[in-house]
């Protein structure tokens, strides 16, 4: 477990920023400025409207120490408690099986490619270990659930509701599971009697659970709403209670679950099995025996309690998204054809955990067949059938490649297919040609989360590289501008719920947010009254020429007439002549350069026509310049100007790397260190000059 937290806790120093940009922001966010209500939806109309009562006191928690470092805290918190499921998982599985399949199962969860969402900003941690609570609870007696076990398990399921309203289907499995399992556990007494009893108590945890959610949505948010169903879902419920669109839907819902299924049969077949073969003795004149007898009684009883409770929420959780995901397809193209896999994502260990049971047990050897060909089908049709993004599905990152037309970066791994495939086929073989069937299972499952964690890995740096700049833009951004009051501003873009989420994150602000068409130029119409500055990205048309306008990189802010507007950072010392030395490369605080490419080993090139570097003090006087430097096409770029403040000069360029030395008179003093030049388009990407080595000498006055 320290082994998980510690590898996960280096994910998170080597990102601290957003992955999933648009949802981290819109949970982050709504939690940070929950006090100023509907202002921030007023502001950014596009905001999801969250419905979550836990988050926001999970926020308060995380900024106790530093309200800075609050997102950082709260990485780590959700990776803590990750790997604490880990130990929960291990006591549900002990209560069920051997003890070498529940160590494995709990093991392998750990390394499960879904722990990627511990690392970031969404409740998804939080909402899997409510639901591993919710199953202790029902294992934690002997024999038929007691009135103990269903008030504290709608104590649970209240919570789990209020993490992430997805718990419903959670809800109502476990209705359905006091109704059914009395009748099939309980000693003694005529089954109507034992039915009766069953059907009392389901109504009465459904009581229970919906007083606690009011009760609890009171005391975490005693002005917000007390309604049960938030706005945001009431749309979709709405559409769902009208037959002809459900009759209408039926296919497209029936395809949403048999997707769902086959990507749970390409890494769990056998659990998959395994819990519908065990189901077997919950039907009518089949309670009296399983498909393998355990030697512990008490074991052996749990286990059918875990696999009966397992079933109806399976069957809830894959009916709940799949009727989700069919209602948001109805409005939005991108829904269409998605599995959203996250929800159920809480279910995959107990998958695995069935697996290896029953794999140890004597699996029949046709189960490999099932598994090699979900694994194959799945690479040739399953993978274009369905938009399925990785991050919906973290365990199929091995499984995309560069053919899929919906979803890639620069430089997607190879390796990954090739490593799942070929584990498919010589561990399914093995699976069916040895006895040792549960260690081919586990070498199959956990080359192919290597294989998941490998692409990844790729892409969440592809990722960083992508949103370092704009993430670097707008902490500069909100450097100048300081603590702005909420509406004095305006965030323009062609892409909300892209780039601009990261942008919108760096600069933490209540602000005006607008979307505009591609193409679309922003003039003073679309300005909001009151508005003293804007930030819109480069290659947006802004057409405001009384604004002044800053270029940062990908983004420019532009300050209106009326903006009263100054830096707020305190004046920085004066230099007092000691030489500096200027740090280009990947090491040095991004904050500090303005139009120049993320940093590599040796230094970095520029982007924009005028590259600034931020000093770190005020210098004057006489001063001489040294870097070394060369220009990306010097056909092209013959020369630049190199300035600090107002002074400047011009310095030839070639296209070899070489030192290059110029001599300032600084009459005013500047903390800008800045290179002109006019950057040519190099593979889609504009180079002007390469600038490494930097360091500004003082010189005696002439």
């Amino acid at each position: 477990m320290l082994v998980a937290f510690f590898l996960m806790a280096i994910r998170v120093a080597s990102i601290n920023s957003p992955v999933m940009g648009s949802d981290e922001y819109a949970y982050f966010h709504a939690a940070k400025y929950e006090a100023s209500g509907e202002q921030l939806f007023a502001l950014d109309p596009y905001l999801q409207r969250v419905d979550n009562k836990v988050y926001p006191w999970l926020y308060r928690a995380w900024a106790t120490g530093s309200v800075q470092h609050a997102d950082t805290v709260g990485r780590l918190f959700n990776s803590l408690l990750y790997c604490l499921g880990g130990w929960l998982l291990f006591g549900i599985f002990r209560r069920c099986m051997d003890r070498r399949s529940a160590v494995l199962a709990a093991l392998l969860y750990l390394a499960m490619p879904f722990s990627f969402y511990a690392t970031t900003l969404l409740p998804e941690v939080e909402f899997q270990i409510s639901i591993y609570l919710l199953v202790l609870v029902w294992l934690a007696e002997r024999g038929a659930s007691s009135w103990r076990q269903v008030v504290l398990a709608a104590l649970v399921s209240a919570t789990g509701y209020l993490i992430k309203p997805h718990a419903a289907a959670a809800i109502l499995a476990s209705a359905a599971y006091l109704a059914w399992s009395r009748v099939g556990l309980a000693a003694g007494g005529s089954a109507l009697k034992r039915a009766g009893l069953g059907l009392l108590q389901a109504v009465g945890y459904l009581a229970c659970t919906v007083l606690l959610i009011k009760l609890l949505r009171h005391v975490l948010d005693p002005a917000g709403s007390s309604a049960i169903v938030a706005s945001f879902y009431q749309a979709y419920l709405d559409q769902l209670r009208d037959p002809h669109y459900l009759l209408k839907s039926l296919g497209s819902i029936a395809g949403y679950v048999g997707g769902h299924v086959w990507v749970w049969l390409v890494f769990f077949a056998p659990g998959v099995v395994a819990l519908l073969a065990d189901l077997r003795h919950w039907l009518p004149r089949r309670r009296a025996s399983a498909p393998v007898a355990a030697a512990d009684e008490g074991i052996d009883e749990a286990r059918r309690k875990l696999t009966l409770f397992l079933f109806l929420l399976a069957a809830a959780m894959l009916s709940m998204v799949a009727l989700f995901t069919d209602a948001a397809a109805a409005g939005s193209e991108f829904e269409r054809g998605r599995l959203h896999g996250r929800y159920l994502e809480a279910l995959l260990p107990f998958l695995l955990a069935y697996g290896l049971w029953w794999t140890g047990r004597g699996a029949p050897r046709w189960v490999a067949l099932l598994g090699f060909a979900a694994m194959v089908s799945f690479v040739l049709w399953g993978r274009f059938w369905f938009h399925l993004y990785p991050w919906d599905y973290p365990d199929l990152f091995g499984l995309f490649d560069r053919k899929i037309p919906y979803w890639g970066f620069d430089h997607v791994a190879r390796w990954p297919l090739r490593l799942s495939l070929a584990l498919a086929l010589v561990c399914w073989a093995a699976f069916a040609f040895t006895r040792r069937r549960w260690l081919a299972y586990v070498v199959f499952v956990a080359g192919a989360m290597l294989a998941a964690h490998g692409q990844m890995s790729a892409w969440l740096k592809a990722e960083n590289e992508l949103t370092r700049q704009v993430l670097a833009d707008g902490a500069a951004i909100r450097a100048f501008l300081g603590e702005e009051a909420p509406g004095t501003g305006l965030v323009a873009t062609y892409e909300r719920f892209g780039q601009a989420s990261y942008l919108l994150a760096a600069l933490d602000t209540q602000q005006h947010v607008l979307e505009l068409a591609p193409g679309t130029a922003l003039e003073a119409q679309h300005v909001p009254k009151g508005a003293q500055w804007i930030v819109a990205p480069a290659s947006m048309d802004v057409r405001l020429p009384e604004a002044w306008k800053i270029d940062l990189g990908t983004q420019r802010l532009y300050l209106l007439e009326d903006a009263r507007v100054r830096p707020v950072a305190p004046q920085k010392p004066v230099w007092d002549g000691v030489p500096l030395s200027i740090d280009t490369s990947s090491a040095a605080n991004p904050s500090r350069f303005r139009g120049f490419r993320p940093g590599e080993g040796w230094g970095r090139w520029s982007t924009a026509q005028r590259a600034n570097i931020e000093l770190p003090v005020l210098v004057s006087g006489r001063v001489r310049v040294e870097f070394f430097g060369w220009a990306a096409d010097a056909a092209k770029i013959p020369s630049i100007t190199v300035g600090v403040g107002t002074a400047a000069a011009k310095v030839p360029m070639s296209a070899g790397g070489q030192d290059h030395q110029l001599v300032l008179d600084v009459s005013t003093p500047s903390d800008s260190l800045w290179f002109e030049s006019t950057p040519v388009n190099d593979g889609g990407v504009p180079l002007g000059v390469a600038v490494a080595r930097v360091r500004v000498t003082a010189l005696p006055a002439q």
